[in-house]
């Protein structure tokens, strides 16, 4: 087993899956199924027992609010009475306290201290000093009888603060009877109560173990769906990681398949690149040279000198050995019954109704094939029109052989060196490529 094969990640079954799936399901339908069949009877507003026990709370709490309100009534109550006592009590402390400073126990003692210290002042035998110490005197003692005049009225003040204090006693007594008379129905109505109380509590007692089966079975139903939500995390990790593995071999193996081929490029662009060089070593121009070759022949044996003197038996002797130093290319012009219409006139029109001059003197119109008109235009030489322009055409291809005799070591140098430096940089690259 390969090395990928071992970290293969295990594939998940889908039977095994729905399977237990299927079985999951069946566990909730059964749970939902004992929950709807469930039947619990109301604990709240329309049962009777319920509606009985609130009717008894309700009174008693009518009844204990009427005794709390009383007793809060009586505690204001004591809390007047307790302000009145202390209010009087000051108020007594106080009278006596200003007799015993006054030295007068009432009036009419100051009046008659007044009224002799009046008749001091108008007998006229005092002194200025002494009537000014008489006078105030006097003012003081009147200020004293004033006080005292308040203080005697003190008696009817304590008797409205005594006329309220049993204003409240009776009051409070009043509030005392209130309270012992409800005190009673107080206690009837905490008994109906706690009787309302345990008949409800003993009546749903069955009640409170079907609520707690429910319960049991809601932790069940909410236990077996996480189970199954569980079952398929698992399955979807599983299978997610599963899928993830085949997905990184297949980008492996398109990788692997992609290095192959950039090799195999490489290899044929490195083959063909050599094969350059191998070329690179013919020397430069040589078909080019070869074709000149074959053109000027062609065009000699065109020469109306040349035609004149070739003898019939001759023509198809020299077209051959015109085609055998022709390029691969080339195509030899052979005589005109022995050609096919593939060809081309050049030069004037012909005039049918002349007699036909001499061959040796007469200016005549060439016939080329299409072919050869190619490879002089691959030669950039035009093509002569008639017989009179084949002698320039000649000198051109002579020219031309020239310069690529002269220009093939420059260009078979170039042609390898471009050759050599094609393969180096394909190796480099080949080189530079990251291995997998």
């Amino acid at each position: 087993m390969s090395t990928e094969e071992s970290k293969r990640p295990p594939r998940p079954n889908k039977d095994e899956y729905h399977k237990t799936m299927d079985e999951h399901s069946a566990k909730i339908a059964s749970l939902k199924a004992k929950l709807d069949a469930m039947n619990i009877p109301a604990k709240e507003q329309n049962n009777p027992l319920v509606v009985k026990k609130q009717e008894a709370k309700a009174k008693f709490d009518t009844l204990l609010k009427q005794k709390q309100d009383i007793n809060a009534k009586k505690s204001a109550i004591l809390n007047n009475i307790k302000v009145l006592q202390d209010g009087l009590k000051k108020k007594g402390d106080d009278l006596k306290q200003t007799k015993d400073r006054l030295g007068f126990k009432n009036t009419e003692e100051i009046d008659r201290q007044v009224n002799a210290l009046e008749k001091q002042l108008e007998k006229g035998v005092s002194t200025l000093m002494e009537e000014k110490k008489i006078v105030a005197e006097i003012s003081s003692l009147k200020k004293a009888k004033k006080t005292l005049q308040d203080l005697s009225s003190g008696p009817s003040v304590f008797e409205n603060d005594k006329a309220k204090l049993d204003s409240l006693r009776e009051q409070l007594n009043a509030l005392s009877a209130e309270v012992k008379k409800i005190d009673p129905q107080v206690t009837e109505a905490k008994k109906a109560l706690e009787a309302a109380q345990k008949e409800v509590k003993d009546t749903f007692a069955s009640v409170n173990a079907l609520i707690a089966q429910k319960s049991t079975i809601q932790k069940e139903l909410a236990a077996a769906k996480e189970q199954k939500a569980a079952t398929y995390n698992d399955f979807k990790a599983q299978q997610d990681a599963y899928h993830a593995w085949e997905r990184v071999q297949r980008q492996k193996r398109a990788e692997e398949e992609k290095l192959k081929r950039e090799a195999e490029k490489e290899e044929r662009l490195v083959a063909q690149a050599e094969r350059e060089l191998e070329e690179a070593d013919i020397a430069a121009f040589s078909g080019e040279i070869a074709l000149c070759d074959a053109l000027i022949k062609f065009f000699k044996a065109q020469l109306p000198a040349a035609a004149a003197q070739a003898a019939e038996t001759t023509s198809d002797a020299n077209n051959e050995k015109i085609g055998s130093a022709a390029p691969p290319r080339a195509t030899v012009l052979v005589r005109k019954e022995d050609r096919d219409e593939d060809f081309l006139c050049l030069g004037g029109k012909k005039n049918k109704n002349k007699k036909r001059a001499p061959a040796a003197s007469a200016v005549k119109t060439l016939k080329m094939d299409i072919e050869v008109l190619g490879q002089l235009a691959q030669l950039a030489i035009a093509p002569p029109k008639n017989t009179s322009e084949v002698t320039s055409t000649i000198e051109a291809l002579e020219q031309k052989k020239v310069y690529y005799n002269e220009n093939s070591a420059a260009q078979t140098a170039a042609n390898k060196a471009a050759a050599l430096a094609k393969i180096q940089k394909l190796r480099e690259n080949k080189a530079e490529t990251p291995a997998e």
